[in-house]
C-alpha cells in the first residue's frame, strides 16, 4: 500500500514538473530543442529563417556540400569560408529541430529526408574537423621544435584559429548526432554510432573550447546522449557540473533539473523524483 500510495504522489509530482516547465517556458528564449542558453540567443538564424520545410533544407544541404568540395578543391577553404559553412550548418540543426518539433508528420519518407540532412552536414563537420587536426599535427611535427618563442605562436591566427574551427565542429557534430540518433529506433546500431560519436565530440568540444557557453552547453549535450544510451550516472553528474555553474534564472539551469528528474523518475527512483520536483518549487 506504501508503494502505490509512493507511485501515486510521484506520478502527480511528475506532472506537476511538466507543468512547472511548461510555464518556464513561456517565459523564457530558451528552446528544449536548441543546443544552448546563453549560446542560442546569440543564434539570428538569417539564411534558415527563410526555408519552411525539410525539403528546403536538404536542397540548401546538398549546395553547400557541392560549394565545400569546390572550395577544398580550388584550395580556397579559408578560415572565413569555414567560419561561415558552420554558421550554415548550426542554422540547419536548429531549424530542422525546430521543424521536428512543430511537424505532426512522422511518416518514413519524412524521417528519411531527415536523416539524409542531418547525415550531409555530419559529413561537412568531418571534413572541416578533419582538416583542421590535420592543420595542428603539421604544425607540431614540422614547426613547433623549430620555434624561439613558441608561447607566442599559440597567441597567433595560424595556431588559434584552426583550434577554434575545431572546437566548433565537434560542438556541432555532438548535436548533429544527438539529433539524428533520435530518429532511430533504440535498438539500431546507427543509433548507438551516432550516440557514440556525439558524445566523443563534445568531449572534445568542451576540452578544446576557451568559450564558457560551449563548454557548458558540451557538459549539457554530453549529459543528453548519456541518458539517451543510459548510462544515467555519466547523465547525472554532467547534468550536476552545468547545474553548479549556472544560476537559478538561467533556463538551463532548469532544463538541467528536468532532466534530472525524468531519469529519477525512468529508474524507478520516485522518491528523489518527488524531492527533485520539489526543490525546483522552492528554488
Amino acid at each position: 500500500m506504501k508503494d502505490k500510495l509512493l507511485l501515486i504522489i510521484a506520478r502527480k509530482g511528475f506532472q506537476r514538473l511538466i507543468t512547472i516547465f511548461q510555464c518556464l517556458l513561456v517565459f523564457s528564449c530558451f528552446s528544449p530543442d536548441a543546443s544552448a542558453s546563453s549560446l542560442s540567443e546569440s543564434i539570428k538564424q538569417p539564411d534558415a529563417g527563410h526555408v519552411d520545410s525539410v525539403a528546403e533544407i536538404k536542397t540548401a544541404l546538398e549546395q553547400m556540400t557541392k560549394s565545400v568540395k569546390e572550395a577544398i578543391g580550388e584550395q580556397r577553404f579559408t578560415f572565413k569560408f569555414q567560419e561561415t559553412v558552420l554558421k550554415k550548418s548550426e542554422e540547419f540543426i536548429i531549424k530542422i529541430a525546430d521543424l521536428r518539433e512543430r511537424s505532426a508528420q512522422e511518416t518514413d519518407a519524412f524521417k528519411q529526408d531527415e536523416k539524409d540532412i542531418f547525415m550531409m552536414n555530419q559529413e561537412i563537420l568531418k571534413q572541416i574537423l578533419a582538416l583542421n587536426k590535420k592543420t595542428i599535427s603539421d604544425i607540431q611535427e614540422k614547426k613547433l621544435d623549430r620555434m624561439d618563442d613558441p608561447s607566442a605562436f599559440f597567441k597567433s591566427p595560424e595556431w588559434q584559429e584552426p583550434q577554434h574551427l575545431i572546437a566548433l565542429s565537434s560542438y556541432w557534430l555532438g548535436w548533429n548526432g544527438y539529433y539524428c540518433s533520435l530518429l532511430f529506433a533504440e535498438n539500431d546500431a546507427t543509433r548507438k554510432t551516432l550516440l557514440e560519436e556525439a558524445i566523443e565530440s563534445f568531449s572534445r568540444s568542451f576540452i578544446d573550447s576557451g568559450e564558457d557557453a560551449i563548454i557548458i552547453n558540451s557538459l549539457f549535450g554530453r549529459g543528453l546522449c548519456y541518458k539517451q544510451m543510459k548510462f544515467y550516472a555519466s547523465a547525472l553528474k554532467d547534468f550536476k557540473t552545468v547545474k553548479e555553474t549556472l544560476k537559478k534564472d538561467d533556463p538551463l539551469y532548469w532544463k538541467c533539473g528536468y532532466e534530472e528528474t525524468l531519469i529519477r523518475y525512468e529508474t524507478g527512483d520516485l522518491g528523489e523524483a518527488l524531492n527533485k520536483i520539489n526543490e525546483m518549487e522552492k528554488a
